[in-house]
């Protein structure tokens, strides 16, 4: 498979992967705060818990994301198979 074919194919899986995970992420967080934390609080709005539930979820899916990438990475090669780090912002050797 061609290099731009392949790293467009990855880009494509890695951009739908992470919108599934913030999405789970999200609503996961939005439950839990509906269940354990609402009862306890009583707020008057809940654009706050929004908010700050959508920041999380991010932070939780660029952790994973970069946990899952660096792990692909180490088992297949996905930097050098795919032209990664190449490029005008890439480090010159």
């Amino acid at each position: 498979m061609k290099t731009r074919l392949a790293f467009a194919l990855f880009m494509v899986g890695a951009t739908a992967f992470n919108f599934v995970l913030t999405a789970c992420a999200f609503f996961g967080l939005l439950a839990l705060y509906g269940l354990a934390i609402a009862p306890l609080l009583r707020l008057r709005s809940s654009g706050f818990v929004i908010l700050a539930a959508f920041a999380l979820a991010v932070g939780i899916a660029a952790l994973a994301y970069r946990f899952l990438f660096k792990a692909l990475d180490r088992r297949f090669g996905l930097v050098d198979r795919l032209g990664l780090g190449k490029g005008p912002s890439a480090p010159r050797p």
